[in-house]
């Protein structure tokens, strides 16, 4: 049961649960405002909360509690009215309207204002963390400390929805219950999603970019919706799970039925990405032994040999005949044109696929890497014009500030779009199976813009997310079925209409945090992605003591649902990560091929109906013998995190069987105990005995196997 009651001046004085076993626990510090909105006049912004109000007034209207707020003494003509419901014992519904009549835009709205109240010390933390839709998703008790005020001032695109905020809520739970906060959102209202804290509370918070031009008025087209909820990371995204299934959410049709979906998606294949140009770590940016582009051959044949005949997706970096990531200009590719195209025929010809990055909806005046230098072009062509602008009108810093200089385009100028359209049409024109043009537009996000002479209303709003959707929608139609556009990190799940194949790496490389599948677990259903260049290891983890995580990853993506993907070096060697250099060994060749070439088969083969376009469920506990696995952290040992050597999700597929996978990266055999009833468990090549005793399933599993527990 959930309880709530305000203050006079309207903040909430008290939000508590009380759960089914009678254990209670406090929302709300009873100190907050119910509000905060940033306002922005003249490039400058202004913070207004709820307590700043010389007039609060408050009502009831059958179920509903009503809270009008008025005369601002910083924003005459300013009013707000919010709403309260009760949806059920345990959960409310959060409504805001926002009347402005003052002559600032209203830029941000936070609301409600949560903050429990906590104990910020990971040792005192009582087992409690927060899920933060990062990516694919993250859980951590270790929060950055930043002042509330403060949070709303700063500006961050890693905890922008759509973009690297994957999906609308955030939870705060222990492994018994916990706490839902969300937005039920249909309509893709840009919003800032993060958690932080100070020295007593943790903060939720949940704002929106609304986007209110002065002497105009908005409801917000959806509730906020807090509830109790069971503990684990799971809870929270079976409701989440729950709206958009639910609520009319822009959702592409299931994978299982799908009739639409391209050979090369529906085969699964194992993504390996090299450059036809460059040597890492030497400063080397001409052509390599990959180069032309035909002597890939020999490499991704001899591969696929050692994996067992498996279908390979090239992913070529680097093949920009421009200069390497330097958009908008991603055709024609580097060198000989006819030496790409006799490339691709090549690949589809032995039964594999190719696709190609590009770098977002950016500009590139100058690299950084070689001699590139589009300064002339961009002021001949007032190229100038595109930019995103800044509240206080500078243009915003393009992406990858270390390997060029530029700016971010604005999707809602027509030129912006006309170029991506057209590089895209040339690229789709060559028989390309994937373009990841939005490598840099993490999440599919789409820059703010505040300029007044694009023609898109002059603040960060909805339009943005409009715009964007249309030119999506627009590059996506451009594959007639047979080829995908996608993007850096997983793609929010409002463009997972159109970015259905995307890169999914980052929760792996904050190890402040623990990277959780819950987009997989919400979304896996209509988008399969993969694992990715895995960018990231050498700079937040570290080499030293950890020659274990390259097939941990394998293992993690496997188990996940991803699809496994990996950088290769010069003579085809498999390699750590695409950002580390060549001179550095890659991981042992023998345990990636074993682990590589048995999870390929289990995935294509016994688990195929579970892990395309299964629906991922809590999985039951699990226990392992031996040591478990532990990734250090080179930076900070106190960082180091312990994970099994077992990695494990349970899968429904959609004729309605359950199974849960077991994929082993272990050297050695292991005795897993499974709290579930096995009715047979499935390798890729045969049967594995087990013994049921007291509901407890045990296996051994040899080393290096994936292994499906039909339930």
């Amino acid at each position: 049961m959930i309880d709530i009651a305000f203050r006079k001046d309207g903040g909430i004085l008290r939000l508590n649960g009380e759960y089914p076993d009678g254990t209670k626990l406090r929302f709300s510090s009873g100190h907050d405002p119910l509000f905060r909105l940033r306002l922005l006049r003249n490039g400058e912004f202004t913070i207004v909360t709820s307590s700043e109000a010389g007039n609060c007034t408050k009502s009831k209207s059958r179920d509903i509690i009503i809270l009008r707020f008025a005369d601002f003494k910083t924003a005459p003509g300013l009013s707000v009215t919010c709403s309260v419901r009760h949806t059920d014992d345990d959960s409310l519904e959060w409504g805001l309207e926002l009347s402005n009549d003052s002559d600032y835009t209203i830029d941000l709205a936070e609301y409600p204002c949560i903050s429990i109240p906590s104990l910020p010390d990971p040792e005192k933390s009582d087992g409690f963390r927060v899920f933060i839709p990062k990516t694919e998703g993250i859980e951590t008790y270790r929060l950055a400390k930043i002042d509330p005020v403060a949070a709303l001032k700063q500006y961050s695109y890693q905890s922008i929805y759509p973009g690297v905020a994957s999906m609308q809520y955030l939870a705060w739970y222990n492994n018994e219950k916990g706490f839902y906060f969300a937005a039920h959102d249909i309509s893709g209202m840009p919003k800032n999603i993060r958690a932080y804290r100070d020295e007593n509370n943790t903060y939720l918070s949940m704002a929106s970019f609304p986007g209110v031009l002065p002497h105009t008025t908005l409801s917000l087209p959806y509730p906020t919706v807090t509830a109790l909820t069971g503990g684990g990371w799971e809870s929270s995204a079976e409701l989440y799970r729950h709206f958009i299934e639910t609520s009319g959410f822009p959702l592409p049709k299931k994978l299982a039925v799908d009739d639409s979906l391209p050979e090369w998606y529906r085969s699964q294949p194992i993504v390996v990405i090299y450059p036809p140009r460059s040597v890492r770590g030497t400063g080397y940016y001409g052509p390599n032994e990959f180069y032309p582009y035909e002597r890939g051959m020999k490499y991704i044949n001899e591969l696929s040999d050692e994996l067992g005949g498996v279908k390979i997706f090239v992913f070529l970096t680097y093949w920009e005949g421009s200069a390497p990531w330097a958009p908008p200009f991603n055709w024609p590719p580097f060198g000989d044109v006819e030496s790409f195209r006799n490339y691709v025929k090549m690949l589809h010809n032995a039964g594999h696929y190719i696709g190609l990055y590009g770098s977002g909806l950016n500009w590139t005046d100058k690299s950084l890497l070689v001699d590139y230098d589009m300064t002339e072009y961009r002021e001949s062509h007032n190229i100038a014009d595109t930019f995103c602008v800044k509240p206080d009108g500078e243009y915003y810093p393009g992406a990858c500030g270390s390997i060029r200089t530029g700016h971010h385009m604005c999707p809602g100028v027509k030129v912006t779009r006309d170029i991506a359209t057209e590089q895209t049409e040339k690229i789709f024109a060559e028989g390309v199976d994937f373009f990841q043009l939005f490598d840099q537009d993490l999440g599919g996000f789409g820059c703010p813009c505040y300029s007044p002479y694009h023609g898109h209303p002059p603040v960060f709003g909805a339009w943005l997310t409009g715009t964007t959707s249309k030119l999506y929608a627009k590059l996506s139609e451009m594959g007639g079925g047979k080829a995908f556009i996608g993007t850096e990190d997983t793609c929010a799940d409002w463009h997972m209409r159109y970015l259905r194949f995307n890169d999914n790496r980052r929760g792996f490389f904050d190890m402040n945090a623990r990277a959780v599948p819950a987009f997989q677990y919400v979304n896996h259903e209509y988008v399969n992605n993969f694992l990715g260049n895995l960018c990231g290891f050498k700079a937040n983890i570290g080499l030293e003591g950890n020659d274990d995580w390259f097939i941990y990853s394998m293992a993690y993506a496997t188990a996940n649902g991803d699809l496994m993907s990996f950088p290769i070096k010069s003579g085809g060697e498999i390699h750590w990560e695409w950002g580390m250099d060549w001179l550095t060994p890659g991981p042992n060749r023998a345990d990636a091929v074993a682990c590589i070439s048995n999870y390929q088969a289990f995935r294509t083969g016994v688990a195929e109906k579970y892990l395309f376009g299964g629906r991922m469920e809590r999985a039951y506990p699990i226990a392992v013998s031996g040591e478990p696995y532990i990734i250090h952290c080179v930076k900070n040992p106190d960082l180091d995190q312990t994970h099994s050597y077992v990695q494990t999700a349970r899968w429904r597929s959609a004729d309605g069987y359950e199974a849960q996978v077991l994929v082993s990266f272990s050297r050695t055999e292991r005795t897993v105990k499974l709290n579930a009833h096995a009715k047979r468990i499935l390798t890729a090549d045969g049967k594995l005995p087990f013994t049921v005793e007291d509901g407890i399933t045990t296996v051994k599993l040899p080393p290096f196997t994936a292994a499906l527990a039909e339930l």
